[in-house]
C-alpha cells in the first residue's frame, strides 16, 4: 500500500529539479543484482547511515526480544545467505523484533528484521531462510534507493499520516516519522516479485530446499482470508497479490531443488529453537479478540468497533474505519511517579488531578480546550473535554478526549472526526467512549502471557490427543495442526516436535526462564 500523492500540479516541477540534482550529485550506481546503471540519490555510505537512523526509531517503537540464543540462530541463517548473496559493501544486521505482528522487513544499509510473531508462524529453517533471503534480496537489489528517487519531491509525512491512518496520523508520536519513510512503503508490484525470486534462489544456493517458501506462502494465504491486509511491504505487501506469488515460487522451486540439491528443511532444528517464545501481545500491551481490546496491566476493556483496522504499539493502541477518515485513539502512560494515586481518596481529588493531566497533554501538543465536563463512565471518573485540530494538509478535526485512571496508568481515550462529520461518527464513538469499563479479577488473571512450548509426538498420538493434554478438551485440534503446517486431514508424525500455545496465569511462577525486551 502506498502513500497518497498530492496534486501533480503542486510537486511535478519541485520533484523534477530534486531529481535532476539529485542525478547531478550522486550519479548513477550499478545495480548489483540487475548489472545496470541506475539514478541514485544515495551512497553506499549514506544508505548505511540512514538504516543506522532509522534502526532507532526501530527499536524505540517495537523494542527488541531478548532472547541471545535464539538472536544467534536468527543471525547464523542471516549471515549464511549473506555469503551467497549479491554483494554489497554493507555489514548486515539481523534484529528479532519484540512484536506479535507477523512480519519482516528490510531497512537501508542491511538493517533487517523478523517479528517473534513471525517466528511462531513459520515450520522449519527452509521457511525462515526464504524470508531472510527476501529481505536480504531488498537490500542487494537497492530497492531503498530506487523507492527514494520515486518519491522524491512528494514530501510525504508520517508513517500512520500516509498509510495507515491517513492525515490525521499526524498526532501519533513523532518518532514514527522516520520510520515510516523506511518501513511502511511497498517497494512495488515489481520489486516484491524480484525479492522473492531472489530470496528462494539465495535459500537454495545456501543448501535449504526453496520449495518451504511456497509452503510459508500458503500458510500466509490462508492467514490472509477475512482479515484485513497489513501495510507492511515485504511478505504483507498489498501488491502483488499472495495468489501470484505463490503460483511464481512454486513454478521456481523444484528446478532450483534440483539444480542447487538443495533438500535441507530443518524442521525439528527450527522448532525446538521456539520453546518458550512469547505468544501474542504481552499483558502491558493488551490484546484484541475481536473489537474487544483488554489491557491486564491497565485492567481496562475498551470495546473499539468491530472490523475497524487495529494497531496496537507501545503504550498506544489505534482503530480506523476503512471507509471513512474516523478513528480513535488510546494512550497508556504509566507514570514516573504513580505513589500520587494513593493520594486520590475522593471523586473531586481524581477529578482535579484528571485535569491537571489534561492540561499538561494539551499544552505539550499545542492543543486548545473548547468544552469540558466531569463524567463517571461504569464506576471509573472521567474528564471529558473537545478540540478543533488541523491536521498537516489542511483539514479541520474535531476531537472528543476522555481522560481517566486504571491500573496505576493515566489513559487518554481520542476520538477524531472530521468536522461536519461528527454527527455520521458519534454512533461509533458513543458506544467506545460510554463502553470503557474495568476488568474483572478473573479477565485479568486469564490475561496472563502466551508462549510456546514444544511437544515431541509420540506413537500414535494424534491431534485431539494433544489439544486435550494441553487444553484439556479436543477442540483446538485443528488449531494446532494449523499452527505447525499440517493439513486438517493428517495426523501428526511420531517424534515429529509441535508448537503448542499455552496461556500461563498472570500470578503464577513461570519454570520458564523470562525473555525480556530490551529498549
Amino acid at each position: 500500500m502506498t502513500a497518497p500523492t498530492l496534486p501533480a500540479a503542486r510537486f511535478a516541477r519541485p520533484a523534477l529539479a530534486v531529481l535532476l540534482l539529485a542525478a547531478l550529485a550522486s550519479g548513477c550506481a550499478r545495480n548489483p543484482v540487475t548489472r545496470h546503471l541506475e539514478v541514485t540519490l544515495t551512497s553506499t555510505a549514506q544508505e548505511a547511515r540512514t538504516g543506522a537512523e532509522q534502526d532507532k526509531a526501530v527499536r524505540k517503537l517495537y523494542g527488541v526480544y531478548d532472547d541471545p540464543d535464539l538472536t544467534a540462530y536468527v543471525e547464523d541463517v542471516g549471515r549464511r545467505l549473506v555469503a551467497v548473496a549479491h554483494r554489497r559493501p554493507l555489514e548486515y544486521h539481523f534484529t528479532l523484533v519484540d512484536s506479535a505482528e507477523i512480519n519482516a522487513f528490510a531497512l537501508p544499509g542491511g538493517y533487517i528484521y523478523v517479528t517473534r510473531g513471525l517466528l511462531t508462524l513459520l515450520n522449519s529453517e527452509a521457511e525462515l531462510a526464504g524470508v531472510l533471503g527476501h529481505e536480504i534480496a531488498h537490500v542487494a537489489a537497492r530497492h531503498h534507493a530506487r523507492q527514494q528517487v520515486r518519491a522524491a519531491g512528494l514530501q510525504i509525512g508520517s508513517l500512520l499520516a500516509t498509510v495507515f491512518l491517513g492525515e490525521a496520523g499526524v498526532y501519533l508520536q513523532r518518532y514514527v516519522d522516520l520510520l515510516f519513510a523506511g518501513v511502511y512503503q511497498s517497494f512495488g508490484r515489481a520489486a516484491e516479485l524480484q525479492a522473492d525470486a531472489l530470496g528462494q534462489e539465495y535459500a537454495a544456493r545456501a543448501g535449504w530446499d526453496p520449495r518451504e517458501t511456497t509452503r510459508f506462502l500458503e500458510t500466509l494465504d490462508r492467514m490472509e482470508e477475512g482479515r484485513d491486509r497489513t501495510v507492511f511491504h515485504g511478505f504483507f505487501a498489498s501488491h502483488p497479490e499472495t495468489y501470484e506469488r505463490i503460483q511464481a515460487a512454486r513454478a521456481r522451486g523444484p528446478e532450483l531443488a534440483r539444480r542447487l540439491r538443495a533438500e535441507r528443511r530443518g524442521r525439528r532444528d527450527y522448532v525446538a529453537h521456539l520453546d518458550g517464545l512469547a505468544y501474542g501481545n504481552p499483558p502491558e500491551l493488551g490484546e484484541f479478540r475481536g473489537g474487544l481490546y483488554r489491557n491486564a496491566a491497565a485492567g481496562v476493556a475498551v470495546p473499539f468497533p468491530d472490523h475497524w483496522e487495529n494497531m496496537v504499539s507501545r503504550n498506544t493502541v489505534v482503530s480506523r474505519r476503512p471507509d471513512a477518515p474516523y478513528f480513535l485513539q488510546l494512550v497508556i502512560v504509566k507514570p514516573d511517579d504513580p505513589t500520587y494515586l494513593r493520594r486520590l481518596v475522593t471523586r473531586e481529588d481524581h477529578y482535579i488531578k484528571l485535569r491537571e493531566m489534561a492540561d499538561a497533554y494539551e499544552q505539550k501538543n499545542g492543543w486548545r480546550r473548547i468544552t469540558e465536563e466531569r463524567r463517571e463512565v461504569n464506576g471509573i471518573p472521567v474528564f471529558a473535554a473537545s478540540y478543533r485540530l488541523q491536521s498537516y494538509l489542511g483539514r479541520f478535526y474535531a476531537v472528543r478526549g476522555r481522560f481517566f485512571f486504571s491500573g496505576g496508568r493515566l489513559l487518554i481515550l481520542l476520538a477524531f472526526a472530521p468536522v461536519n462529520q461528527e454527527g455520521l461518527a458519534r454512533y461509533y464513538f458513543d458506544r467506545v467512549l460510554d463502553g470503557v469499563r474495568p476488568l474483572t479479577p478473573d479477565e485479568i488473571l486469564a490475561l496472563g502471557p502466551r508462549r510456546i512450548r514444544v511437544h515431541e509426538v509420540a506413537a500414535g498420538e494424534t491431534f485431539e490427543g494433544v489439544a486435550r493434554k494441553y487444553y484439556g478438551s479436543a477442540e483446538r485440534a485443528r488449531e494446532i495442526a494449523a499452527l505447525n503446517g499440517y493439513g486438517a486431514e493428517l495426523d501428526p508424525e511420531p517424534g515429529d516436535l509441535l508448537k503448542v500455545v499455552v496461556r500461563e496465569p498472570a500470578s503464577s511462577d513461570r519454570a520458564a526462564p523470562e525473555r525480556r525486551s530490551t529498549r
